[in-house]
């Protein structure tokens, strides 16, 4: 298929735009090793080692797309991948030279018999793969055809490889990984419905009403992936954090477009931390979601729940998003 707080503080724009998120064919053998649910999984070899390719920046992830978005079988034939890459690369960029300078390398508990495109048909874009970042380009920008400033280039796959090629924590790494997989899946109906049920691509640019839309239906989905129970951006650490607001930047961080997610987002975390704090469970039968009324569990037994050595951390990370609600504007009941 064709490419179709302090230091808390100043990260907090950070958290509401991350994404917002993975030259011959290595598909992973069956395809339920491609589900996103089997991905560390232990399986019997039936080939090499799935490797994927992480760009080192963006020049590399735009002039080696067809080289990045693909699982190759073991390191022979990424090494051909890199090749080709460095006679599209600019002149002057250190890869030209340095073949360690255009990829990571990310190899997958995965097997296969082949070489392939990560997405090589539009039906596979049905099952997002996790921790790859094809799915804008191969799928997104296949079905709507935005180009380079449009979201499936200009945000979802800028921002996936930049997670890609970022070190984190335990629960760091496993925030990033939950909201690739859950960003590109909530975006799954809008490749359905654009290609007739994964039939057809027109391969025509897109509207600008079509491209703003499909915007709008992306962004819209951050904070819920953002802040799902299971890995929430609530519940990160100092140095995670910061490593965020580095991947995302400032020239992102302090659009407009943000000022929505800022605050459902602000939001969100008060009420998480608060019913973590009381005990009641995120998913609760009965309950709404978390907002930041819930606050006001907290206020009515702060007291008791200042004595307790365990709440601390999350009493300081209650402070944090208070902090962060005054600031933006959250109203706490």
């Amino acid at each position: 298929m064709k490419s179709f707080p302090s230091a808390f503080r100043a990260t907090s724009f950070a958290f509401v735009v991350c994404a917002s998120a993975l030259l011959a064919g290595c598909g992973s053998a069956p395809d339920a090793a491609r589900s996103s649910d089997t991905f560390g999984s232990d399986e019997a070899a039936l080939g090499n080692q799935v490797v994927e390719l992480v760009p080192a920046d963006d020049i590399v992830r735009v002039a080696c797309r067809a080289e990045m978005n693909r699982e190759f079988c073991g390191d022979v034939d990424a090494d051909k991948a890199v090749v080709a890459c460095q006679a599209k690369v600019p002149l002057r960029h250190a890869c030209k030279v340095n073949r360690a300078a255009c990829f990571l390398r990310e190899p997958k508990n995965l097997s296969c018999l082949r070489t392939a495109e990560s997405y090589p048909t539009l039906a596979t874009c049905a099952t997002p793969l996790s921790r790859n970042c094809g799915f804008y380009a191969e799928c997104l920008n296949t079905a709507v055809a935005c180009g380079e400033s449009g979201y499936a280039l200009g945000f979802g796959e800028k921002y996936c490889n930049g997670f890609r090629r970022t070190t984190f924590s335990t629960a760091g790494t496993a925030w990033v990984n939950s909201v690739m997989i859950c960003l590109q899946r909530e975006l799954v109906p809008v490749v359905r419905n654009a290609t007739s049920g994964f039939q057809n691509a027109s391969f025509s640019p897109a509207s600008a009403q079509v491209c703003q839309t499909t915007l709008d239906k992306a962004f819209a989905s951050h904070p819920g992936c953002y802040t799902k129970p299971e890995a929430s951006i609530c519940f990160l650490g100092p140095v995670d954090v910061t490593k965020i607001l580095g991947v995302i930047g400032a020239s992102e961080v302090f659009t407009t477009r943000t000022a929505a997610q800022i605050s459902t987002t602000v939001g969100t975390c008060i009420g998480q931390i608060a019913r973590r704090l009381v005990g009641v469970s995120l998913s609760a039968p009965g309950t709404n979601p978390p907002s930041a009324g819930d606050d006001r569990l907290v206020r009515a037994n702060l007291s008791q729940l200042r004595l307790a050595e365990a709440n601390q951390e999350l009493l300081a990370q209650r402070q944090m998003w208070l902090d962060y609600a005054k600031e933006y504007g959250v109203e706490v009941k």
